[in-house]
């Protein structure tokens, strides 16, 4: 979304000065300021003064920075969120022929946001972005081909589109090519060496989705060696940016003490982030944690079957199983064991073999 920037590592503090004084006239510079503040590197973040040097460009009608200020007003960055506004900025910018105001806009387009949505408009702009090369405007029509918005679905044109963001350090392009080596998607043959190498180049660039995934692959030795450490480390990372997945499985590791020091506290802490997002694997486990009053929890069998319930909505077995005793036993909720047998099924179907024994114990078909 912004301008290019130097490596805030490798500027002297000469050079922070010099390009602080050729702020004050030069719009190029204004941007290249900005971005230290945005990032918070070499100079304290601070996002009025993103707001306000991305403005001082734009009275300067410095192309490039009607696309970043439009992207302030669109996530109230500096100033208060206002879509409008940032509609306003971006057609601005793409009449002075700017690639990222074009991308910007046809996001906005594709995604209904400040504007009624339009996939046909997207699509328009979008390729008119990546005629210049915008790795972003490839991204968003690879989203478009694979989803089939706005054209007719074509995995094979999608894949082409993510390829080159993705070659050219897209992060969420690689992350989704990683998927597709992992999981054999698309008509992708199963290759986890391929899965690391994309999950690695997106992780470095701190994208949290790989951070996660790549944490997943050490754990559980995808393509690389089994490290609980170096699996610990990476959803580490991806916990810091509020990561849902990182965030459970990290606590996981913090439970059973792999990888890091063993410490029930701090997996509570981790499952509770987790299942308050709405998470399956972390919702069971801290109803489980509540069931044997670890980390600091006391016994309430209220918020057990809720958290239980939460977990079974989406499909997770065990949750199902345990929802299912919870009505056979009349724990946390009203005894039925019409209810019982309903949840032991759907557990059973998941291939849940305690809900299978269950129903042939209760002599259930």
């Amino acid at each position: 979304m912004f301008g290019k920037k130097k490596r805030p590592e490798d500027m002297t503090e000469k050079e922070l000065v010099n390009l602080e004084k050729r702020a004050e006239t030069d719009p190029k510079a204004m941007l290249e300021l900005a971005n230290l503040y945005y990032e918070g590197k070499r100079v304290a973040k601070d996002y009025g003064s993103v707001f306000k040097l991305y403005s001082k460009a734009v009275e300067l009608k410095y192309a490039p920075a009607y696309a970043n200020l439009g992207y302030c007003y669109s996530y109230g960055i500096g100033v208060q969120r206002d879509e409008q506004k940032a509609i306003k900025f971006f057609e601005m910018g793409v009449k002075l022929g700017d690639v990222a105001a074009l991308n910007n806009l046809g996001f906005c387009y594709k995604n209904g946001k400040g504007v009624r949505q339009d996939y046909q408009e997207a699509i328009k702009l979008l390729r008119l972005a990546a005629d210049k090369s915008s790795v972003y405007a490839y991204y968003n029509l690879g989203e478009c081909y694979s989803n089939g918005l706005g054209v007719e679905r074509n995995i094979k044109k999608a894949i082409e589109y993510y390829t080159f963001a993705a070659d050219k350090g897209h992060s969420a392009s690689q992350y989704i090519l990683g998927e597709c080596n992992q999981f054999a998607k698309w008509g992708f043959k199963e290759n986890y060496s391929q899965a690391i190498l994309w999950y690695e180049r997106a992780a470095q660039q701190g994208y949290a989705k790989a951070q996660s995934a790549l944490g997943s692959c050490y754990e559980f030795g995808y393509g690389v060696r089994q490290d609980y450490r170096e699996a610990a480390k990476w959803y580490g990372l991806a916990v810091k940016q509020g990561d849902v997945d990182a965030q459970c499985f990290l606590g996981d590791l913090y439970h059973h003490g792999l990888g890091v020091q063993k410490d029930i506290n701090r997996a509570v802490q981790l499952y509770k982030l987790s299942a308050a997002q709405g998470h399956s694997l972390a919702q069971y486990s801290l109803a489980e944690c509540w069931e044997r009053e670890v980390g600091g929890l006391k016994r309430d069998v209220i918020e057990i079957a809720k958290l239980y319930r939460l977990s079974a909505e989406q499909g997770f077995h065990r949750a199902q199983c345990s929802l299912g005793n919870c009505y056979f036993n009349g724990c946390g909720v009203k005894k039925d064991v019409s209810e019982a047998v309903k949840w032991y099924k759907l557990a059973a179907k998941n291939g849940n073999a305690t809900a299978q024994a269950k129903l042939k114990q209760l002599h259930v078909v």
